[in-house]
């Protein structure tokens, strides 16, 4: 067998995989544990064999399909759903009813006509439109986007607003307050105590 044929064959065995994984997701949903072993399976598979003739190995004397069914007919096969999907024929063909259906909305509805394409303009913070060609920042602008800035931060509104400014506020009040409180009621005191000491002292 040349290369080439084993390539087409190949790229044959991955496409049909990757539909099983497919319809697989789409019937079960990605989590289910079918899904994981489907996935498994074809990891170890490496595009060797299809999925009628690696499940034909895999199972031995309890697959009773041919190993030559291509997935379309594999599917419908009795023995393939119960073993390797554990569905029954009902439920495959609901599912393949709601994956052609799926196929069909996903064709229709993705052509270049419904696609809509929306010219956007780059503008400033001021809504003013940027000439592309003049994209230019200058020390002037610059400086002025800085203080307008800084001056919205420091805003009233946006401190009250603003957990971590509030934390900031209430850390100066209370700095401010323990400065005050140990003037008043701790320095002060101890130097009218002193000074009344001395004069009490009396002169040898």
């Amino acid at each position: 067998m040349s290369n080439s044929t084993l390539s087409t064959i190949q790229a044959a065995n991955k496409k049909e995989w990757l539909a099983l994984i497919s319809f697989a997701e789409r019937a079960m949903g990605s989590t289910d544990p079918i899904v994981f072993q489907i996935k498994k399976d074809n990891e170890l598979n490496k595009n060797t064999k299809s999925v009628a003739a690696f499940y034909k190995d895999k199972l031995g004397s309890k697959a009773t399909f041919d190993r030559d069914l291509r997935l379309k007919k594999l599917l419908k096969n009795e023995n393939f759903i119960s073993i390797v999907l554990n569905k029954t024929k009902d439920d495959v063909a609901l599912f393949t009813e709601v994956y052609n259906r799926a196929d069909w909305a996903i064709t229709t509805y993705n052509s270049p006509e419904d696609n809509i394409y929306i010219k956007c303009n780059p503008v400033d913070s001021n809504d003013n439109t940027i000439d592309l060609g003049n994209n230019v920042i200058t020390t002037k602008n610059s400086s002025q986007e800085v203080l307008k800035e800084a001056s919205k931060l420091l805003a009233p509104d946006q401190i009250t607003n603003n957990i971590g400014g509030q934390i900031v506020v209430g850390v100066i009040f209370l700095a401010i307050s323990y400065l005050i409180g140990n003037y008043i009621f701790i320095r002060y005191p101890r130097r009218i105590i002193d000074k009344s000491n001395l004069e009490d002292k009396p002169i040898t």
